[in-house]
């Protein structure tokens, strides 16, 4: 409806696509909001999961876990960054596409996407990243020391 009302009034935006994606973001956000949403959140709960009929019921457990630690970390993200790294990884857009959406400039796009994404990483895998870290200080450590 919005689309045919920007049509009527001869104000074509430069980029549909982005311009759509920006529309369907803020009717989102806005039912979201609502109370309607959150009544209907409460009473339905989270949505049941699909089977895959050939992975083992280990496998599949495992995903499910997978899956709520992610959607729980990306949640504890700021709303920008939570914003892009869905668009980029869940809707498949490039990082131009992101910025013509967000009406972020690229740049900033990118940096966004980078923070969110160490956060990601630290939040669920802390040991990896502790790991990476000491070693490559003892590397450095042990150079210093020889030279």
């Amino acid at each position: 409806m919005r689309l045919i009302r920007q049509l009527k009034e001869k104000r074509i935006p430069d980029n549909l696509q982005a311009w759509l994606y920006r529309v369907a973001m803020n009717m989102c956000r806005d039912y979201w909001k609502s109370a309607a949403y959150q009544s209907e959140k409460n009473r339905f709960g989270e949505p049941p999961e699909q089977h895959d009929a050939s992975p083992s019921v280990v496998e599949l457990a495992e995903r499910q876990e997978t899956r709520r630690e992610i959607m729980e970390t990306l949640d504890e993200l700021p709303e920008v960054q939570r914003e892009i790294v869905t668009l980029r990884f869940y809707q498949d857009m490039k990082l131009q596409d992101i910025a013509d959406v967000t009406g972020l400039p690229l740049g900033s796009v990118k940096t966004y996407l980078y923070k969110a994404l160490r956060k990601l990483k630290t939040r669920l895998h802390p040991e990896t990243t502790g790991q990476r870290n000491a070693t490559k200080g003892g590397e450095r450590f042990e150079h210093a020391k020889r030279s």
